[in-house]
């Protein structure tokens, strides 16, 4: 937009005739000297003669040399004049582009540590026309504070605020706020300073909020984040939370919180009972592992559920809210996999696991005498149907182990088969107290079944379960039990490190 002499009163608009009209007035002021010898420049010949023309009275004597003095009842009365034609100027532009454009929308900037400056009184006189900047004289009024901002002087922008709001009465949706910049890539910190000041300004609702300029922002890498508001209060208003997603389908959800917390969803409930040991990660790839700890018979979890497995590789997220405004995101402190489970009296241990542990691991075959796939599995190919037995629960001990059953061995007198022919291999328990759970078997002999650990919950008499044959990974095995040497995944012919260490002895 462009305006031409003041008498033609022409205006054009390169966006044509329909485009939406914007006029802003930026940081109208008599200039102070600030960033020089703080001489207000107030004192030019065409100033001082319509002033002596407009009031007929001399210009005070002494004349300002700095903006820091304090002025005499005459030097008011010149400042005071100042400021009345600086508020006559922008009503005066506004009004000039209303002419041609009565839809616009005016935006008047006002730089506050320009006029708010408590040891520079005279700032505010010169260069705040109060009546003439007050609602609705523009449509939108802007405001900016940077240089506070920078020194994380945040209680100078509550007065910015209260300058917008309860001094010229502009309404909260008809304010912008203008959070600042970093001007020199080697003063990046002025980004923090900069988040806080647009968090404060959200806790208002304006009508926006701006950070200029791109190329700054681009340079530095910059980005808004609303998850490190919670971060800002000076008091503390954090909250751990954890869900837990177990391998039955069941979710739990728990928080420090004194009072349930319903986040993206999930209801977490108080439970004070928990606690997470220190956090640490490192650069070198290395496992970094969390520790849960808790009681026992509390917050919906049991020893009874421990022991079942149910909490066996379950994932757990641990992250902290902001438990006062729950529509700040969340921040994720860590994501993982329950290992080790430890329990001692009405406590536990759980051990979370990241994705550092699983990087950890083998991810490439390596030669070994044994077969290296998993029984049944596609690449295995031998058919789980085919091994597979249906039983029941016949005693829980033939005496050697007294009248209690330890929940690892039991009897099934309907189990014939010879002798470890179940040996390593799996039992899925289809009634009773453990329906649903899978384990791994030690030995078998004679109808004796013996499990790698304990169940969780009790086995009675009457419980079935399936059972599938078991492999020792073995060639042998392969060939004589499973028919199934054409998919055997071993090499028990290639020479192992016992064979390449081998050197002639004195026989």
């Amino acid at each position: 937009m462009a305006l031409s002499g003041a008498g033609d009163r022409v205006m054009t608009s390169p966006y044509g005739a329909d485009a939406a009209v914007h006029a802003q007035i930026g940081e109208p002021w008599w200039w102070d000297g600030s960033y020089s010898t703080n001489a207000p420049h107030i004192y030019d010949a065409i100033t001082e003669a319509a002033y002596v023309t407009a009031t007929g009275l001399p210009v005070p004597s002494p004349r300002h040399t700095s903006i820091l003095e304090t002025p005499t009842t005459a030097q008011r009365h010149y400042l005071e004049w100042c400021r009345d034609q600086l508020g006559a100027v922008t009503a005066w532009l506004i009004a000039q582009i209303k002419i041609s454009y009565p839809s616009v929308t005016t935006y008047l900037l006002i730089f506050t540590p320009q006029i708010l400056r408590g040891e520079t009184p005279m700032l505010r006189t010169l260069n705040f026309p109060e009546a003439d900047w007050k609602f609705p004289a523009f449509d939108v009024l802007q405001i900016e504070d940077y240089d506070r901002v920078v020194l994380g002087d945040y209680a100078f922008t509550d007065l910015t605020w209260e300058l917008a709001l309860n001094v010229l009465d502009y309404p909260i949706k008809q304010v912008h706020y203008f959070a600042g910049f970093n001007l020199l890539p080697e003063t990046t910190w002025i980004w923090f300073n900069t988040d806080i000041a647009i968090y404060r300004a959200f806790q208002r609702n304006p009508l926006e909020v701006f950070v200029w300029s791109r190329e700054q922002v681009m340079r530095d890498g910059w980005l808004f984040d609303r998850q490190s508001w919670k971060l800002y209060p000076n008091t503390t208003r954090l909250a751990q939370c954890w869900k837990i997603e177990r391998t039955d389908g069941v979710t739990q959800a728990f928080t420090s919180f004194d009072q349930p917390l319903t986040v993206d969803g999930t209801t977490y409930e108080p439970a004070n009972s928990f606690s997470a040991s220190q956090f640490a990660s490192d650069s070198d790839m290395s496992v970094a592992d969390v520790e849960l700890l808790g009681a026992l018979d509390a917050d919906d979890i049991t020893a009874e559920a421990l022991l079942a497995g149910v909490y066996d590789h379950a994932e757990v997220e641990l992250f902290v809210v902001d438990w006062s405004d729950l529509t700040i995101p969340k921040t994720i402190v860590r994501r993982g996999w329950i290992g080790n489970i430890s329990q001692s009296g009405i406590t536990f241990r759980a051990e979370l696991r990241g994705l550092g542990q699983r990087i950890q691991q083998p991810i490439i075959e390596s030669y070994s005498p044994e077969c290296r796939v998993d029984l049944f599995s596609p690449r295995c190919g031998a058919s789980r149907a085919a091994f597979a037995v249906t039983a029941t629960v016949t005693s829980l001990t033939d005496g050697t182990l007294g009248v209690a059953s330890d929940n690892r061995v039991f009897f099934s007198n309907t189990l014939n088969q010879e002798d470890d022919w179940f040996k390593y291999g799996e039992l899925i328990w289809t009634t009773g107290a453990n329906a649903g759970h899978t384990t791994e078997i030690r030995s078998f002999k004679k109808g004796r079944i013996e499990l790698w650990e304990p169940m969780g919950l009790n086995v009675a008499v009457g419980d079935t379960f399936t059972i599938h044959a078991g492999c020792d990974k073995s060639l042998a095995t392969c060939r004589a039990k499973f028919n199934n040497v054409v998919n055997f995944r071993g090499e028990p012919h290639v020479p192992g490190n016992d064979a390449m260490l081998a050197y002639p002895d004195s026989q």
